[in-house]
């Protein structure tokens, strides 16, 4: 007898059942942690964008000209517009920044009166309005961000 090397038509079949085995378990797994993190990071972005947009209306009643390339005038307010697959910052119908869009097969289910939210010079939402932004992953986890008279845009953790 002679010594062979290498592997038999059979061990490889053997490894590759193994690795598509635990490809099978792990792959939608990773499916779902990848979805969950992408609904965290957009429900964090879009809470971002909002209290950027209550900053901006409490600057927005001075002179930004030390912005000499700055979008933002004088006295008139910003506006935080969303729909049910982007979000905005604007002022006077321009934007301030550009669409957030939120990836494929994402979307925000917004109440009619939080779809377009106005802030005055002290950074509060004018009309003291209230209500839930509901965000909806491609995979349906949701996450929802209350918004309270105040102004203050909470993540509700009850999820």
């Amino acid at each position: 007898m002679h010594k062979e090397k290498g592997f038999a038509t059979l061990e490889i079949i053997l490894v590759m059942l193994i690795i598509s085995a635990l490809a099978g378990v792990i792959l939608p797994k990773m499916a779902k942690i990848v979805d969950v993190a992408t609904l965290d990071y957009e429900v964090k972005k879009f809470r971002s964008e909002f209290l950027f947009a209550r900053s901006l209306g409490r600057s927005a009643s001075y002179e930004p000209s030390i912005f000499l390339p700055s979008p933002i005038s004088k006295g008139n307010q910003i506006t935080f517009k969303t729909e049910g697959t982007n979000y905005r910052i604007e002022q006077s119908g321009n934007l301030i920044r550009e669409k957030n869009f939120l990836p494929t097969e994402f979307k925000i289910l917004v109440p009619n009166n939080l779809r377009e939210i106005k802030f005055n010079s002290a950074g509060k939402v004018i009309g003291g309005k209230t209500g839930t932004y509901t965000f909806t992953s491609s995979l349906g986890k949701k996450r929802n961000l209350v918004l309270d008279s105040v102004g203050r845009l909470q993540i509700d953790e009850n999820n």
